[in-house]
């Protein structure tokens, strides 16, 4: 707590998705916790990569740009590298947050997750663009979510599915997010870790397995085909913006 302030951003990768968490209690001033999609696109996502700016006295990040390359569309010369989308150009809230603090927080990024709900059920960009950039303009479980999509999924269902995931934003035990996600949940969830620890590197079925049982909690029994047929990061068909 006593550092926490000092500390302006945290960079992970390992998901192969555009992300962010954010930390409950963290102290004023905490950076934010950024998590970045992949050059390779082995769990069905387009490359990409992205460009920090940040102020160099404050060491204070200012934005995020993307860039990206469609993977369907690679010719004998490799990809063909493109700007995708910019934080501050993107999302309100967090152009706000620099103008105010001089720089992206902690709290910055909890204000876009209650903006991304707010956006999911009354109107409004945030949860649709973070979709469409979640696996970087393929289809998948967040853009089947999403107000235009024609997955076929209730109302209800596609409320479910944003508070959980929204639950799953925030750092914390498993506990933590079974505790937040139970009054979303159809069914109970699944108690403790669903890989096997004896595996460092789970396969693409573990994955696949996990997500089947996320759906079961979420999804009713005659919208599971839906989630199957539609849904899945196995599909290709990007979504221009």
């Amino acid at each position: 707590p006593v550092l926490g302030s000092a500390i302006r951003v945290q960079l992970f990768g390992h998901v192969h998705a555009d992300e962010f968490r954010v930390l409950p209690n963290a102290p004023p001033g905490a950076g934010p916790i950024l998590l970045t999609g992949s050059v390779s696109p082995i769990f069905e996502s387009n490359p990409s990569f992205r460009v920090l700016e940040y102020d160099r006295a404050t060491g204070k990040v200012l934005n995020v740009k993307i860039f990206w390359a469609d993977i369907d569309n690679v010719g004998a010369e490799g990809p063909e590298w493109k700007f995708g989308y910019d934080f501050l150009g993107t999302y309100p809230v967090l152009a706000q947050a620099v103008q105010k603090e001089g720089g992206l927080t902690n709290q910055a990024f909890m204000d876009l997750r209650h903006s991304m709900r707010k956006s999911s059920i009354s109107g409004g960009n945030d949860w649709d663009m973070y979709a469409k950039w979640y696996k970087t303009q393929c289809t998948n479980d967040l853009t089947c979510v999403s107000k235009d999509s024609d997955s076929g999924l209730s109302l209800e269902t596609r409320l479910r599915f944003t508070e959980m995931y929204l639950c799953a934003l925030t750092v914390g035990r498993h506990a933590d997010f079974a505790d937040c996600a139970k009054d979303w949940a159809l069914r109970d969830l699944v108690e403790g870790d669903p890989f096997d620890d004896s595996e460092l590197y789970p396969g693409v079925e573990a994955f696949t397995d996990a997500r089947t049982q996320h759906w079961k909690s979420i999804a009713k029994s005659g919208e599971q085909g839906a989630v199957s047929e539609r849904c899945g990061h196995v599909l290709r068909s990007v979504q221009k913006r």
